[in-house]
C-alpha cells in the first residue's frame, strides 16, 4: 500500500510543474508576456490588389520586410 501512495505522490508531483507551464503559456525564460503585434502590408502578388493588411507577431516584422512587405501609411496599404 505504501509503494502505490508513493507511486502516485510522484505521479502528481511530475504533473503539477506541466499543468502550471500549460496555464501560463511558453514564451520561454524570462518573457512573462506575448510578443507585441504590429500591422503590416502583405505582398500577395496580385497586379489588382497587392498588399492586404495583416497583424503580426512583432519578432516577425523583420522577415515580412525581407520578402518584400511594407509597413502601412496612415494605417492603409499602398494600392494598384
Amino acid at each position: 500500500m505504501h509503494k502505490l501512495l508513493a507511486i502516485l505522490a510522484l505521479v502528481v508531483a511530475l504533473a503539477l510543474p506541466s499543468e502550471a507551464v500549460a496555464k501560463k503559456g511558453h514564451h520561454g525564460p524570462g518573457h512573462s508576456s506575448p510578443p507585441s503585434k504590429v500591422d503590416i502590408c502583405h505582398r500577395t502578388g496580385s497586379e489588382t490588389n497587392p498588399f492586404v493588411l495583416i497583424r503580426v507577431s512583432s519578432r516577425a516584422q523583420a522577415a515580412h520586410v525581407r520578402h518584400g512587405d511594407v509597413f502601412p501609411t496612415d494605417g492603409v496599404c499602398p494600392s494598384a
